[in-house]
Order: C-alpha cells, then sequence, then structure tokens
C-alpha cells in the first residue's frame, strides 16, 4: 500500500501512483482521490495533471519555439541541404523559421539560433566552407576512388615501394592580410574613424612541403613571384637557412607568376631526390599528388622513376577529401601564420617590411609548429590514406557525392530523405545552355601516365594526319568546284556567242530573201537567182533579165 508523504511530488511521482491504483481495479477519478488523500494535495489538482498527462505532448518544453515534430523537420531540411554541399548560413535558417512561424520581421533570433544548435549539436557544427565546382562533387568521384583503393596499394607492392615511403606533397598560396586587419584594435577616441595603415602586399608566395605517413617532413620549397630587370626568372632552387636534426630542409624559388610550372617542377623532384637519396641511398619514394599540368607531364614522371621518384596521381575531382595536406596541415600552418603576424605586424610596419619579406622570415618559423608529426599522422588517418583503409575513403567518396547513408537512429532520418529527394529532382533538371561530358580518368602511375601519353600522341598523329586528308579533300573539292564553275561559264559563252550567231544569220537570211534589184520578199518558187559563192545574194527573175547587178556581185564575191 503507499504511504503518505508530507514531500511534494513530481507529476511523474503523482501519474505513477494513479497507475498503481487503476491498476488495483479503482477508476481514474478514484485513483485521483486516493493520491490526493495519501499525499496532501487537493484532488481538482491530481485530476488536473491527470488530463494534462492524457494530452499529446509537442514540445519538450514550454518556452520552446518550435514544436519537437518542426524541429526534426528543420534539422532533417538543415541536414539534407549540408549532405547535398549546399549548407545553410545562419540567416538562412533564422529567415525560414520566422517566415514558416509568421513570426515579426524584426525578429533576430540570436538566442534560440544558439539554443538550437546546442540542442542538435550531435547533427550540427559551425564550420567554414570551401566552395567547390560542381564536377568535385559528382557520383563518378566514386568509381574513381574504386580504382585509386585497387591501385594503390597493388602498385607500392610491385614497386617494393613501403608504405612509410609514400610521400604526400601539395602547393598551397600563402596570404596573411585578411586574418590580420580582421581583428580589433585598441583607438584613441580623438580619431574619427578607425583606420589601420596597410603593408605593402609584395609578390605572390606558394608554399609547398613533402610530408610521408610517418608524420616527418622531408623538405619544404617557396615559390615567390619575381621578375628580374633582364625579364630572366630564376628558377633554380636555393637553400634557406640551414637545417638540423630537429628541422628539415627549405628551398626557394622564383617563377614570374609565383605559381609552380613545369621546368620548375622537374627541378624540384631532382631535388628531393638528391636530399633522400643523402639520407636514405637507394630507397624509392611513392609520391601521391594531384593532377595539376607540371605533375603530369609523360617524360618528366618517366625519367623521375628511373631515378627512384614514383609519382602516384590521387583521383580526379578527390583532393577535397584524399588530399591529406588539405586535411589539417595547411589548415593549422596558415592559422599558426596569420596568429605569428599579427605579433609582428607593427615591428614590420616600422621597418617598412612587404607583406611578402614577413611572411618569408615568419612561415619557416611556423611550419615546426603547424606540421608536428601528431597532426600529419592524423591527416593521413582522415583520409584513409595511412593506414590503408578503403571503407573510409569509399564512406568519404559517397559523402561527397550525395550518396552516403543515414543512420537508422536519427529521429529525422524521414526527413532528410524527404528532402534530399526534392534536391535530387530539381538539380536533376536538364539544362538547355549548358552540356557536360563525363570522361572518366583512371590514370594513377607512372606506367599507366606514360601509355596514356602515347596514346594520346599516336592519336594527335592520326588526328593530323586526317586534318591533311581533310584538307585535301577540300581542296580537290573546291578545285573540282572552280572547274565545274569555269565549264559552266565556257557553256555559256559557247551558248551566247551560238545565240550570237544564229541571230546575225537569221537577219542576214532575212535581208538575203529580198531581191538587190526591186526588193521583192521572196516566199517560194522557183524563177530566183543567188549567187554561188555567198549564198545571201538573191535577185528575182525581172531583175535577173534587165539588169546585170548579180553578175557584178559575183565578181566582187570572187575577188
Amino acid at each position: 500500500m503507499i504511504q503518505n508523504s508530507n514531500k511534494k511530488n513530481s507529476d511523474d511521482d503523482i501519474l505513477d501512483k494513479i497507475h498503481s491504483f487503476v491498476e488495483e481495479g479503482y477508476s481514474n477519478r478514484e485513483a485521483c482521490r486516493k493520491v490526493a488523500e495519501n499525499s496532501s494535495m487537493n484532488v481538482e489538482t491530481v485530476i488536473s495533471r491527470w488530463k494534462r498527462s492524457q494530452k499529446p505532448k509537442e514540445k519538450s518544453h514550454g518556452h520552446m519555439l518550435l514544436s519537437d515534430e518542426k524541429e526534426r523537420q528543420l534539422t532533417g531540411v538543415i541536414e539534407a541541404f549540408s549532405l547535398h554541399h549546399n549548407p545553410l548560413s545562419k540567416n538562412s535558417i533564422l529567415e525560414l523559421v520566422r517566415k514558416t512561424e509568421n513570426l515579426v520581421y524584426n525578429w533576430r533570433g540570436e538566442s534560440w539560433y544558439r539554443g538550437f544548435l546546442d540542442r542538435h549539436k550531435e547533427y550540427f557544427s559551425e564550420r567554414k566552407v570551401k566552395s567547390l565546382r560542381g564536377k568535385r562533387i559528382g557520383e563518378e568521384i566514386v568509381d574513381n576512388c574504386e580504382r585509386f583503393i585497387e591501385i594503390l596499394p597493388k602498385y607500392l607492392k610491385d614497386e617494393k615501394i613501403s608504405w612509410k615511403n609514400l610521400v604526400n606533397v601539395d602547393e598551397t598560396i600563402l596570404s596573411i592580410e585578411k586574418g590580420v586587419f580582421s581583428q580589433v584594435y585598441v583607438e584613441t577616441r580623438d580619431k574619427s574613424r578607425s583606420s589601420k595603415q596597410s603593408l605593402k602586399r609584395g609578390n605572390t608566395l606558394t608554399m609547398m612541403p613533402f610530408i610521408t605517413t610517418e608524420g616527418k617532413v622531408l623538405m619544404s620549397v617557396y615559390i615567390i613571384s619575381s621578375k628580374r630587370e633582364d625579364n630572366q626568372v630564376e628558377m633554380n632552387l636555393k637553400k634557406l637557412g640551414r637545417s638540423s636534426r630537429k628541422s628539415w630542409p627549405r628551398f626557394y624559388a622564383f617563377t614570374e607568376s609565383g605559381m609552380m610550372i613545369a621546368d620548375l617542377w622537374k627541378e624540384i623532384m631532382l631535388v628531393f631526390q638528391r636530399e633522400m637519396d643523402m639520407k636514405t641511398p637507394g630507397v624509392s619514394y611513392a609520391v601521391l599528388q594531384d593532377r595539376l599540368g607540371c605533375h603530369t607531364n609523360a617524360e618528366n614522371v618517366m625519367e623521375m622513376k628511373k631515378i627512384g621518384i614514383h609519382t602516384v596521381l590521387l583521383p580526379a575531382n578527390t583532393l577535397h577529401f584524399l588530399q591529406s595536406l588539405d586535411s589539417f596541415p595547411f589548415a593549422n600552418f596558415k592559422n599558426a601564420l596569420t596568429s605569428e603576424s599579427r605579433k609582428n605586424l607593427n615591428a614590420a610596419w616600422i621597418s617598412k617590411k612587404s607583406i611578402l619579406d614577413l611572411m618569408l622570415e615568419i612561415a619557416p618559423q611556423v611550419e615546426e609548429e603547424a606540421f608536428q608529426p601528431s597532426t600529419l599522422i592524423s591527416a593521413f588517418r582522415e583520409t584513409g590514406i595511412f593506414p590503408f583503409d578503403p571503407e573510409k575513403i569509399r564512406a568519404n567518396a559517397k559523402l561527397n557525392s550525395g550518396q552516403a547513408e543515414q543512420p537508422q537512429e536519427k529521429p529525422h532520418k524521414n526527413y532528410i530523405e524527404e528532402m534530399s529527394k526534392i534536391l535530387e529532382d530539381y538539380s536533376s533538371k536538364p539544362s538547355e545552355k549548358v552540356s557536360i561530358k563525363v570522361k572518366r580518368n583512371e590514370v594513377f602511375t607512372p606506367d599507366a601516365l606514360y601509355e596514356l601519353h602515347e596514346e594520346k600522341k599516336e592519336a594527335k598523329k592520326k588526328e593530323e594526319e586526317a586534318k591533311k586528308e581533310r584538307k585535301r579533300a577540300r581542296e580537290e573539292k573546291k578545285r573540282e568546284k572552280e572547274e565545274e564553275k569555269r565549264g559552266k561559264k565556257r557553256k555559256k559563252t559557247r551558248e551566247r556567242m551560238e545565240s550570237k550567231q544564229k541571230k546575225e544569220k537569221e537577219a542576214q537570211r532575212k535581208i538575203a530573201n529580198k531581191c538587190k534589184g526591186c526588193g521583192k520578199l521572196y516566199r517560194s518558187g522557183s524563177k530566183w537567182f543567188g549567187c554561188e559563192e555567198c549564198d545571201m545574194y538573191w535577185i528575182c527573175a525581172n531583175c535577173h533579165y534587165t539588169s546585170e547587178i548579180l553578175q557584178q556581185h559575183e565578181e566582187n564575191c570572187q575577188k
């Protein structure tokens, strides 16, 4: 039997007691009366709580803006947009809620937004996003990754290259001005407007590190945009400072654009081979890199293979989730570079240094802080490259192509699927203006790259021959048309002359049909006399017998 209690009971306790009495055979009202008696509560209060518990609960808390069902709908919509690579911003979400709930136009929703993210932090997080071209999120990247998963371990095994000698290399452009001037400074109240003198930007600076699966940095290269007065660009690598046991060799070079070019890439790879040969003689390395044009030069690739540097290309359009350097290291490096540059900004301004000079001074020091072994190892693990994890690569590929499967336990899974279907239907509408031709690119190894190069060479040769043949055919056809045109012209000229001659003869015939003596018109019959020489001079019988004009004409014709 339930004992009396002077302690105030919670709604859950009261409801449990009512259920207990109901199970003993009491009606709902009698059970409420019993609970009120045993808890010293008003009967009407207990009945009110019981009735309230029977109503469907729409909100987890009475002060919530949206019901639980609407929050699940909103969560599904937000997650669907994110999975289809078109995430919603804070303002977009607030505007969506304001319109659907008919809130006042000046509703800001700051506290609601923070609370919403906190309630659903297991599903969402605020991040900076990177814009991607449409082809980098297409379904074909899944097939490209499958081919890569098949080729990479097989190639390393065939060439007897250890996984610890798998190297990732990539370029990144360094810029610190935006991060430096976005912070808040202390200004005097005497100034009417806040301002800060900018440093001279300087030229473009590109940084390129070589990292291994063991978390080591083998070397790094800085490419500076600079043109000499004699219009000659210095592309020879030069060593930047001294390297020690704790650090790694650093080099720099100049190009006109400050970007990588084919000749410089070859020079860098030769220097990399020389540096590695001094540390580990006779060891081959596989260099994992993107498909930049200078990286895929077949002649350079095969030349590098002969000296133990094997080029392995990442699948097309997968760098944003398969390039290890793009995972954590570059972000850490740029954040540290911006942080360190803030500390030295005023000193650089006083000494009249440009941003380029400041970066060149700070960047080598920041490298060791940003490229920690744990960071590099985590980057390889995150991308699934090492330890080699095909399932992680497949999952990342599907996630970035919009094919990721949703866990069954998500309460808003149905809304994600419904919104995803709407987005897919909308994005699959054919365009009348854009024509996209998808071509699978399965070239990953030096040999395959060289084969592709030879195929392209042969195809180019055939195309040139076909082009010459088409040109010869066009010229032949042109000659035939010109000859036909000339023939038609000659024919028209001939027909025109013949017509003219015919008309002249007809005119002469009309003249000849008249008697040259009396002018009588010849119709038919005999007794007409003509010149046997020209057959154009005729006279009638009367004129023949009365004059000698025909005889005189014949004498002139004979002459």
